[in-house]
């Protein structure tokens, strides 16, 4: 039986040139299912954790909170009176909803690193710095996981999995392995 549950992430707004295009009268809505089925990111995982992420994000419109394309509107109408503007606040509960799928989607360890980011951008970028980060340091240990990496009692197919993985982090981060 298909799980029919959504979480809402927007309700119905007047469009704003503040707000991404994506924003209009519908309901804008991500399945709950996205929530639980994503791969939590770890130290060895980063490629295919940016790829599920990304195409979930994608999927719902909210490609621009993550890009830093979407900047919040004003967040008062006017400054004498300190009347809320509707549109900060759709953007902020928005903002905060994909920060929730993000959060969803992160081990404890990496939750950590990112919990007082204030914005789904803030929290992509700083993933992505850490984890396409091109120190020597970083290279070096990748090769040497790579070059110690044994079969020992794992799988073929475990041991294939490894390998590719790290052959993937280090083409990410501009070190391909040749043939």
């Amino acid at each position: 039986m298909a799980d029919n549950s959504s979480t809402p992430v927007s309700g119905s707004v007047t469009h704003s040139s503040a707000l991404p295009n994506n924003f209009g009268p519908q309901q804008m809505q991500l399945p709950a299912s996205v929530f639980t089925s994503l791969v939590k990111l770890d130290d060895t995982n980063y490629l295919v954790w940016k790829g599920q992420v990304m195409a979930a994000i994608i999927a719902a419109g909210f490609e621009d909170f993550i890009s830093g394309s979407s900047s919040p509107p004003a967040q008062f109408l006017d400054s004498g009176d300190l009347l809320m503007n509707p549109d900060y606040k759709i953007w902020h509960r928005t903002d905060k909803a994909v920060m929730s799928l993000l959060f969803s989607a992160l081990t404890s360890e990496t939750l950590g690193q990112v919990v007082c980011c204030k914005t789904a951008s803030e929290v992509w970028l700083t993933l992505k710095n850490r984890f396409e980060s091109v120190s020597p340091s970083r290279v070096m240990n990748l090769k040497v996981q790579m070059q110690q990496l044994r079969k020992d009692g794992k799988t073929m197919q475990q041991y294939l999995s490894t390998l590719k993985n790290l052959v993937e982090q280090l083409a990410a981060i501009g070190e391909p392995v040749s043939q």
